[in-house]
């Protein structure tokens, strides 16, 4: 039975194998210019093509093995960061901040806005920008030694432990390059920046120190 099942299967699907393509096609052409123009059963099988397709069911859509909770989207803290939707959550930025004022008090460094108010000074002097760096407090971490100049310097790269970015032109050259695992990414990104005709600058007004 099951034998016999599949031949009536095979000889009725026979007739759309491939090397009927062309005829079939031909055949559908001239159905949809003039129905009348095919005999009564190609009329009724390219009838029920136009109906089952204005009418898709859901495993035309999607495969029968799609999984409902993929793909699964990350919630972590640096993926937040990067998709700048960070937890707006009182608790989280009252528990984030006093983590920092304890970093801070053990490093015995008091916290201020003067390096963002500075950064925002600093753009409105220079206009478009790729990079603004500013200065470590920590001679280890100080960009080209220039503690003592006051004056913005257009440079060709800068360290990276702290960086102002602007996000137009960094996008146009989509972000960090993945293939930098550690250590010279800002460098890539530097050249990278300078080469889509971004300046870097490093404004020796804006001190940070590192936690």
């Amino acid at each position: 039975m099951n034998e016999q099942s599949s031949n009536e299967f095979f000889h009725g699907s026979s007739f759309m194998q491939g090397q009927n393509a062309e005829y079939l096609e031909n055949l559908r052409l001239n159905f949809k210019e003039n129905q009348n123009s095919v005999d009564s059963a190609w009329q009724a099988f390219f009838q029920s093509l136009e109906s089952n397709a204005s009418e898709p069911s859901e495993s035309s859509v999607k495969p029968s093995w799609t999984r409902q909770d993929w793909p699964q989207q990350p919630n972590d803290e640096l993926t937040n960061a990067l998709m700048n939707e960070w937890n707006t959550d009182s608790e989280f930025a009252i528990r984030a901040g006093q983590e920092i004022n304890a970093k801070a008090n053990e490093a015995n460094i008091t916290l201020n806005n003067d390096a963002v108010n500075k950064f925002f000074l600093s753009i409105n002097n220079l206009g478009d920008f790729g990079i603004i760096a500013p200065i470590s407090q920590n001679e280890k971490y100080n960009n080209f030694n220039i503690n003592e100049d006051k004056e913005i310097k257009e440079v060709d790269n800068v360290k990276g432990f702290a960086m102002f970015l602007n996000m137009k032109n960094l996008k146009q050259i989509n972000f960090f390059d993945d293939n930098f695992f550690l250590y010279f990414e800002e460098i890539d990104l530097c050249r990278r920046l300078k080469k889509n005709n971004s300046k870097i600058f490093i404004d020796p007004t804006i001190k940070v120190s590192l936690l």
